[in-house]
């Protein structure tokens, strides 16, 4: 059992060229703070610790709310042996593991896999076949981690070994503490290095053991904006593929995203470019075109949505159709067959079974029943410059095109509306309703 979790996010990420912290950067929908606080969490420790830099706590804590955090500041950027010293100076005993905040796609299973090693002191490694710039783990004669050489520490032999440390180690603070006092910063980096102890620890005759993960995606580290866009792309692509295996048809994996929890049934087509932005929840059988944006979306057996759209927090029915171009927001409903078609918005909209929608309309805070028309051009006007008024169409009504419904208004069943009506009142059951002027057709003076 693990007593305490250090995250290790006080690096400064001036490689990012950016005015944010590294750990604030997005990744997938989630900032990088953000997937080590969840890792932590799936390790189910007594405690987590966040290691910042100086100024930082305040761009963190938004980010991972939670009030039993103990914020440590490193003040100076001294290492990583030193930024772990920072953590345990205010920690008596205990077991405690060493995660990162800028490594998202660590597995738990890994990290369990790790801790159930037998050893004083537990380290996880992985394979790279192109391991530059990474820690090699050298083993001694019966397989056991005798130390780690830093790339710019290696020599040209050392360099050869594939195997390296991920930077994830696990031990006891007490004795942590005791190695990390006798550390020197007598390298090329001129810093106090987490990877130093583990020599320590050996020369000491304290059992170490690693764990060898086969996953190396997932052990690597975000320190550069392009980086961060290449493992983001990988992460998409692994998601796309966990669905092609499930029957959903995602046709390009390489122009996927993907980003939080999502459920796709089987047989459901995604075309290229869509972004799904969970939690969502797709039916199956059904299709999403090109460029759509869905966010918070439920998609009921069958529904569609063409090219272009946007969905925000919208609940679509079984084979009910939206789109293309269209953007449907804030708690839309779309009941069964019914239908929202090119350059529509709706917000806070119902749009009652087997209803249509399907052309240049604003529909926003109204509730339409069934087998409704909507003409083209159609306005809602819900907002009188202070509140928003409620918009009811009852069952079979007929807006005829370019027509405005001034809220609060209620259009009752079977009404009428004529083309380029505007309507301030309401309509009574079985209406027609007429508010434009009279037609005119005069002489013209003269010719053309």
């Amino acid at each position: 059992m693990i007593d305490h979790v250090i995250i290790l996010a006080g690096g400064k990420g001036s490689r990012m060229n950016s005015s944010k912290s590294k750990p604030v950067h997005d990744f997938a929908g989630k900032p990088l703070i953000r997937w080590a606080y969840d890792l932590a969490k799936q390790c189910k420790p007594k405690f987590i610790h966040v290691v910042h830099g100086q100024n930082n706590q305040t761009d963190f804590a938004p980010l991972i709310p939670d009030a039993t955090i103990r914020w440590v500041c490193q003040k100076k950027p001294n290492g990583t042996a030193d930024a772990l010293m920072c953590a345990l100076d205010g920690i008596d005993k205990g077991q405690f593991l060493v995660i990162y905040a800028d490594m998202p796609l660590v597995n738990v299973s890994d990290i369990q896999s790790m801790l159930n090693l037998q050893g004083e002191l537990k380290l996880l490694s992985v394979r790279h076949d192109n391991p530059y710039g990474y820690g090699r783990l050298i083993h001694d004669d019966y397989g056991n981690p005798s130390a780690i050489i830093e790339e710019v520490d290696a020599t040209n032999e050392q360099k050869q070994i594939q195997e390296v440390f991920t930077g994830i180690l696990s031990g006891c603070v007490e004795q942590v503490k005791n190695w990390i006092q006798s550390l020197d910063n007598k390298n090329k980096q001129k810093e106090y290095l987490l990877t130093d102890i583990i020599a320590k620890a050996y020369k000491g005759k304290h059992s170490t053991h690693a764990h060898c993960s086969k996953n190396s995606v997932a052990f690597s580290g975000i320190n550069s904006m392009a980086e961060l866009v290449k493992l983001q792309r990988i992460y998409y692509e692994e998601r796309a593929y966990e669905f092609l295996n499930k029957g959903v048809k995602i046709c390009d994996p390489a122009r996927f995203e993907c980003q939080g929890e999502v459920d796709i049934g089987y047989d459901t087509e995604v075309r290229p470019n869509v972004s799904l932005m969970g939690p969502c929840s797709i039916g199956s059988n059904c299709f999403i075109g090109e460029n759509a944006v869905l966010s918070h979306v439920q998609m009921g057996d069958h529904a569609s949505i063409m090219a272009n759209s946007v969905l925000d927090h919208t609940y679509l029915a079984a084979f009910s159709k939206v789109g293309p171009f269209a953007y449907c927001r804030n708690g839309t409903v779309v009941a069964d067959y019914a239908e929202i078609g090119s350059f529509v918005e709706t917000k806070q909209a119902y749009i009652g079974q087997r209803s249509k929608a399907k052309h240049l309309s604003y529909l926003g805070d109204v509730d339409i029943g069934k087998n409704c028309n909507i003409g083209a051009g159609v306005i809602v006007c819900n907002w009188d410059g202070k509140k928003k008024h409620k918009t009811v169409l009852g069952d079979h009504v007929f807006v005829g095109s370019d027509s405005q419904l001034i809220a609060p208004i209620h259009l009752e069943d079977y009404a009428f509306v004529a083309a380029g009506t505007c309507i301030t009142k309401n309509v009574p059951k079985h209406h027609l309703s007429i508010g434009r002027n009279k037609q005119l057709n005069k002489p013209r003076p003269t010719k053309v």
